[in-house]
């Protein structure tokens, strides 16, 4: 790795999971694609076009500590995330089945 950026999503996974820093490591998959981002402002109003797509280590780990428990997650009507979903990441961004509009957050 090299200035805080992980060489794939396998790489920044695993240090996600085995280290406790505080720095933050990211991976970028690439940007967002002209007809992704046509198709994500006719739906939401929102320009992405040339919007990097990043994950970090921090996303994974509250992903895999809040999102993992199959047992926590199958009361809720949910599938556990595992660790090769994120390997799956880059292709659903590229290729994604459906875009909705999921509202903003409180971040945005």
């Amino acid at each position: 790795m090299t200035s805080n950026k992980a060489q794939s999503i396998k790489a920044l996974v695993e240090l996600s999971l085995s280290t406790t820093t505080n720095e933050q490591i990211k991976f970028s998959m690439g940007n967002v694609s002209i007809s992704i981002a046509e198709t994500v402002k006719e739906i939401t109003g929102l320009d992405v076009e040339n919007y990097d797509c990043v994950i970090d280590n921090f996303a994974i780990k509250h992903t895999i500590l809040q999102h993992g428990n199959a047992a926590k997650e199958e009361k809720c009507g949910q599938v556990a995330v595992t660790l090769e979903y994120f390997e799956k990441i880059p292709m659903v961004i590229k290729s994604p089945d459906k875009i909705t509009d999921g509202g903003t957050t409180k971040i945005g």
